[in-house]
């Protein structure tokens, strides 16, 4: 009897699922509004470094501009680790802005007045042999650390005590590795009064080995300098690296492509149009871009979005932003970039004419007016894929 009424379960739960399938499938929408973390790797934020882990503050100051622009929050280590274990919610754009090695004077001008101005929390890594109890004006301090800790300015977890290098931390003896995970949680957590969960791994070197003397200590958030993406396993956490050579169109698009479902990115440097779906690249085109003035293209970099699809533009002048169009110089589609705000561009992806196809082909393709062109045969299948609104970054 009790397999009889196991085996009508399952099939009732079967026709429910066959005759209420929007009820069991998540809509793009609901995809969309997901929440979903990712961890940043910073080092120091200066004028007078140029070494490649350090960006300039008026980068950062643009970066931050940028995230709270776009509804981005800060989520802390026991909010992320609570969000994994427990699926308790967090910010539908949840962010870790996570700042590695004891650089102070960075941190205190540079970061932390960014942090009080948007309501932000950084999560500092930080090396504790390099902390001092009372407040100096060259070295973190406890007695600073917890002022900001109160006014939730920062989330302090550990680097190490030492930040093991060389050797690194998959190479120091088992006795060296317990000392640097044991005794940096130990300190921080009698210092801090409060519980550390987060280990940031010094260089980004582990093994399985460390990671199980990391979660034997009471370890539950492990960092590592790799780009994963979306945040769904705490034993490896990647991170996206924020470095001097990371442009500002280089950071929106390596977090764009991880939130929006759907994303396209135009490399000027190298003439490409790649397709991002879900945070995966999907597809590259090759494309023709602004000709070159002073070296640089005259296509425009930033960000921008679909406007408006028009296809045969040669018969639908009425809807183009250009004058008539004689030579179909637009091929057989015209998408109209817009600007975030909504205003149009004057700026379009779209085919060429026949005649200048041949272009397209060249190893160099510094050709438009500032407008992305593709081969007749890409700019039909690329427009497939392409809503009116979807995100459109440019890159140089």
């Amino acid at each position: 009897m009790k397999n009889k009424l196991k085996k009508f379960m399952t099939l009732t739960a079967l026709i429910s699922t066959l005759a209420f399938p929007e009820e069991n499938i998540k809509t793009e929408t609901e995809k969309k509004q997901e929440s979903k973390a990712i961890a940043t790797m910073y080092h120091c934020i200066s004028n007078n470094d140029n070494t490649y882990l350090t960006i300039k503050p008026e980068l950062l100051e643009k970066q931050i501009n940028w995230l709270k622009e776009n509804n981005f929050k800060t989520i802390t280590v026991d909010q992320l680790v609570s969000h994994i274990e427990n699926k308790t919610k967090i910010p539908e754009k949840s962010i870790m802005l996570i700042f590695d090695d004891n650089y102070y004077k960075s941190i205190k001008y540079n970061v932390i007045p960014l942090l009080e101005e948007n309501g932000y929390t950084a999560i500092l890594s930080l090396i504790t042999s390099g902390i001092v109890e009372k407040k100096s004006n060259n070295e973190f301090s406890y007695e600073e650390l917890i002022i900001w800790e109160n006014k939730n300015l920062v989330d302090v977890q550990s680097h190490t005590v030492t930040s093991p290098l060389h050797p690194n931390m998959t190479e120091i003896c088992d006795k060296e590795l317990k000392y640097e995970l044991k005794e940096s949680k130990k300190i921080l957590e009698k210092k801090l009064n409060k519980k550390i969960l987060g280990l940031i791994w010094p260089g980004g070197s582990y093994n399985q080995k460390t990671i199980n003397t990391a979660k034997e200590a009471g370890y539950k958030a492990l960092f590592t300098v790799y780009e994963t993406g979306i945040i769904t396993n705490l034993d490896k956490i990647g991170r996206m690296q924020v470095t001097k050579e990371t442009t500002f169109e280089d950071f929106i698009l390596k977090i764009d492509k991880f939130y929006e479902n759907k994303l396209f990115c135009v490399d000027t440097s190298d003439q490409i149009l790649e397709v991002y779906k879900n945070g995966k690249k999907k597809k590259t085109y090759h494309v023709g871009v602004g000709k070159k003035i002073d070296e640089k293209t005259c296509t425009p970099i930033g960000e921008y979005t679909i406007g408006f699809k028009l296809f045969d533009p040669i018969k639908n002048q009425k809807e183009t932003p250009y004058s008539k169009d004689k030579n179909n110089m637009f091929g057989p589609v015209y998408m109209g970039l817009f600007n975030i705000d909504g205003t149009n561009t004057s700026l379009g992806i779209h085919g060429t004419s026949d005649s200048l196809e041949y272009l397209l082909n060249k190893d160099e393709r510094f050709i438009s007016q500032g407008c992305i062109r593709l081969k007749n045969k890409d700019i039909l299948k690329l427009c497939t894929n392409v809503e009116v609104g979807d995100k459109v970054i440019i890159k140089d």
